[in-house]
């Protein structure tokens, strides 16, 4: 195969594939086509016509682009394929990658395949359905771990993409039906035992998220205690812009599993969930949860999550603090969805704090909340009221001598400006950056990356700042950030984290503790500064010294 290497990759692997599932046709029917009646001279033509006549024309290639002279291309790959008796679909995924350097369609990260494969458990006859060719691959595994006895029927609106799932998916199946065109319009007639899809992320259909179509319409054509192997973006656990989708899931299905895998995917870090789904009129009062930490080597966490998530359709109990595993009562699915908040140790916190006699109350009730605003880099002034931005503050402290100012008066009068003891908490980008905002800092201009958590009436603001950065505030922030290149969590979101109460008496002896340690930290950090000042000081002297005795030298 190396004749293929350096030869335009599109072409190579259209042909290659085009003759790749003629082969696969020549097996499955017994023609004996490549021995005995493939015309060398006609090359692909002859392929093509082959491939009509059994009734696939959908697997030919398309002769009227013109490529130049591939009969070069075409003899190696004849030869390759002449006297094959067996075809796996082995070569397709090394010839995408290696020969062709063809990113292809998304799917999986090769290592962690075999480890999600174990979760499909796909069934051994009926009617298979897999809408789209992302994730192919996993689909693959999954078909070689066992022998399917049905019809697996195939979807895309990607023509080209037909003849990459037959090439891969057709020699471990007995039946296979490919349909070329838009299902979500066309809808499909077959049942299905199994659904397997991974809607275009971001896409719109009619204006709508693809997502709430995909579900809609694969929903409908699902048989009953048929299983959805459905696989979407993170965001979908906690946006509101889904919430009806989460309805839909709980409403609609049986949840068997929800699972959320970082980095699953090739070429792109965003996060990904898979959820587990039965169409049952008949609901599971639990469901099995499970978060892969995010590591380079995520094959032991998975291999873990699937042992578990099998001893779960035993009806074993079964759970792990790392990577989270847990089973959870259905009801307590509500609103958000994200996984951390029903790990074993986010629970453990919190019923400790509720058994310590502590009142957990929404962050709203103890403070107001205020969103900063974006002032456009063109207003940056010398002079003129500051404006704090992300990047001004550091260890707790907003650095005045670099920041930003704004003289234009509309501007200022449009803006959102912090008080002293207010305290400013970065939300996008590094999630929570904190200070308390110092009587020199106060009546200054708040970037829109940041919040104003004012405290309410009698509320110590150290107290607040106290238990933003406590580990129980940190694990309910993490369950409400989104995106993947650039972090965000939602200033909608922040009103309804909790926060411990503890009595008033408690918190004044807290704060009196924390408040001498707030001191003694100023006083060492006000060392720091001096004594970094005097060693400026000092290194100025000694360069100068330097300099003057090469200058003198010179002079010599």
């Amino acid at each position: 195969m190396d004749l293929l290497r350096g030869q335009n990759h599109y072409k190579v692997f259209d042909i290659f594939t085009t003759y790749y599932c003629a082969k696969i046709v020549d097996i499955k029917t017994g023609k004996n086509f490549f021995r005995s009646h493939y015309k060398s001279d006609e090359g692909i033509n002859s392929i093509n016509s082959f491939l009509i006549s059994e009734g696939f024309d959908n697997l030919t290639y398309d002769s009227t682009i013109k490529h130049g002279d591939i009969s070069s291309i075409e003899k190696a790959i004849y030869e390759y394929f002449k006297n094959y008796d067996e075809v796996k679909g082995d070569e397709i995924p090394y010839i995408y990658s290696s020969i062709c350097e063809f990113r292809g369609p998304i799917d999986f990260q090769s290592d962690i395949i075999p480890e999600i494969s174990s979760l499909l458990y796909l069934p051994k006859r009926g009617n298979i359905g897999v809408f789209n060719s992302a994730g192919l691959l996993l689909i693959r595994e999954g078909l070689k771990n066992i022998k399917f006895e049905g019809t697996l029927h195939f979807y895309s609106i990607i023509e080209s993409d037909l003849k990459y799932a037959f090439a891969l998916l057709a020699p471990l199946v007995n039946n296979i039906e490919l349909y070329w065109g838009d299902f979500t319009k066309n809808v499909p007639i077959a049942a299905y035992d199994f659904i397997y899809s991974l809607p275009p992320w971001g896409a719109k259909i009619d204006g709508k998220d693809s997502y709430y179509i995909y579900e809609e319409v694969l929903r409908n054509n699902l048989n009953e205690n048929g299983i959805f192997f459905l696989v979407l973006p993170k965001s979908v656990l906690i946006s509101d812009r889904f919430a009806n989708l989460r309805a839909n899931f709980k409403n609609q299905y049986s949840i068997g599993a929800i699972i959320e895998i970082p980095r699953a995917f090739k070429n792109t870090v965003v996060e990904s969930v898979i959820f587990i789904l039965k169409k049952s009129k008949v609901k599971k009062d639990d469901i099995f949860i499970s978060k892969i930490n995010d590591k380079v080597d995520m094959k032991e966490d998975l291999r873990k999550v699937s042992d578990s998530f099998r001893d779960y359709l035993k009806g074993n109990n079964t759970f792990s603090y790392s990577p989270i595993i847990n089973i959870i009562p259905t009801n307590e699915l509500l609103e958000n969805w994200n996984l951390e908040q029903f790990s074993k140790s986010f629970r453990e916190m919190r019923n400790k704090l509720m058994h310590g006699q502590y009142k957990l109350v929404k962050l709203d009730e103890l403070c107001d909340i205020l969103v900063g605003s974006l002032i456009n880099s063109n207003y940056y002034s010398a002079k003129g009221t500051p404006y704090i931005r992300i990047q001004d503050i550091d260890n707790n402290t907003v650095n005045l001598s670099k920041m930003k100012r704004i003289e234009d008066s509309e501007i200022i009068k449009k803006g959102v400006k912090c008080k002293e003891g207010d305290i400013l908490f970065s939300v996008q980008g590094t999630i929570g950056k904190i200070v308390i905002v110092p009587k020199d800092a106060s009546n200054s201009l708040i970037s829109r990356h940041l919040i104003i958590i004012r405290p309410k009436q009698d509320i110590d603001p150290y107290f607040i700042m106290a238990t933003l950065n406590s580990d129980f505030f940190i694990t309910q922030i993490k369950n409400q950030t989104t995106g993947s290149f650039i972090k965000y969590l939602s200033p909608s979101k922040i009103k309804d984290l909790l926060i411990p109460l503890p009595p008033k008496e408690k918190i004044k002896n807290i704060m009196k503790e924390i408040r001498n340690l707030n001191y003694k930290s100023e006083e060492i950090n006000h060392k720091i500064s001096e004594l970094e000042k005097e060693k400026k000081e000092i290194e100025d002297k000694l360069r100068y010294f330097l300099e003057e005795g090469v200058n003198d030298s010179s002079k010599r």
